[in-house]
């Protein structure tokens, strides 16, 4: 039986392989006909017109906060990279190495940038940030399966494409406008490739231990910010209701109710939740006892307007 389940997973990776290498063909020939992507360059944006006094200062604090967290993005990709070379998913490597990594290089310095541009970071303070944050030991993803590394990228993206929404949102100034606009959409295009090797590879195991485990990467570049980040999402109005309905949908998809049951108490679902429902589903939670996921589950779904085909 064990040898069955293990040709059952090479062969689903070999073919979500081989699906996701035919889509990645296909972007990669649209975006060299039609340049539709490529990193984002400080050159493009005015940066003698950063108008501070039209941006919510919540905004401004969370420039740098951003910034910490976006600096070590290779960081980021070793385990996935590590993950996709130990179960022999080429793809995965080839979409961190051609287009995630080289695109999420260019937020960091993008987000310092501005910091400055804002007066919410000093040159010294940027300096220090670019050359410690990277040495710094990040075990977040370390041993995951592809299955879960996918998920966490996917909900990840998810989480700092919104941010960057309510960070916009929250602004009239059209130098910040347009830095977080072209932000957002990098962000969302990336969680999109995720979610699809998501869908071909992940689990129900992998999703439920991912969102159970789950742990921004502020929590290791960026601790204290980390912690005041939550404040600061509710100062501007972080759109937990998307976020919720986005990451139950993808639960439900790969683990069903039981699965979603089961991490619906997790920090990172539970904020966007009433309390009184937060109370009831988190037995569940505690439980484990496959009825009452099951029933948590449903009602996950309900509050999240998730739509059941």
């Amino acid at each position: 039986m064990p040898k069955l389940n293990i040709e059952s997973r090479e062969q689903r990776i070999a073919q979500a392989d081989q699906e996701m290498h035919q889509l990645l063909d296909g972007y990669e020939k649209l975006s060299k006909t039609k340049r539709i992507r490529r990193p984002l360059d400080l050159d493009d944006y005015k940066w003698d017109q950063a108008r501070s006094e039209l941006t919510h200062p919540t905004v401004i604090d969370f420039l740098r906060f951003t910034f910490q967290v976006e600096i070590p993005s290779d960081l980021y990709a070793k385990p996935i990279l590590e993950a996709a070379d130990r179960e022999g998913l080429t793809s995965l490597r080839r979409f961190i190495e051609n287009i995630w990594l080289p695109e999420e290089k260019g937020h960091g310095p993008l987000l310092g940038h501005a910091a400055l541009a804002y007066g919410t970071i000093s040159k010294e303070e940027y300096n220090k940030d670019v050359t410690e944050i990277p040495k710094l030991d990040f075990p977040i993803g370390r041993g995951y399966s592809v299955g879960m590394v996918v998920m966490y990228g996917e909900t990840q993206e998810l989480g700092t494409k919104l941010s960057y929404r309510a960070m916009r949102e929250n602004t009239q100034d059209p130098l910040l406008i347009a830095v977080l606009t072209d932000l957002e959409a990098q962000e969302m295009f990336h969680k999109g490739g995720y979610r699809e090797f998501r869908k071909r590879i992940a689990t129900g195991d992998d999703v439920v231990q991912t969102i159970r485990g789950f742990l921004f990467p502020g929590y290791i570049t960026s601790p204290k910010f980390q912690r005041q980040s939550s404040g600061w999402a509710k100062e501007l109005g972080f759109d937990w209701g998307t976020m919720n309905h986005d990451l139950a949908t993808g639960i439900l998809e790969q683990a069903g109710y039981s699965g979603l049951g089961r991490v619906v108490s997790s920090e990172i679902i539970r904020n966007g939740f009433p309390k009184p429902v937060k109370k009831v589903l988190s037995l569940s939670d505690r439980i484990n006892n496959p009825v009452l996921n099951y029933l948590a589950g449903r009602v996950a779904t309900r509050v999240t307007q998730v739509k059941v085909a």
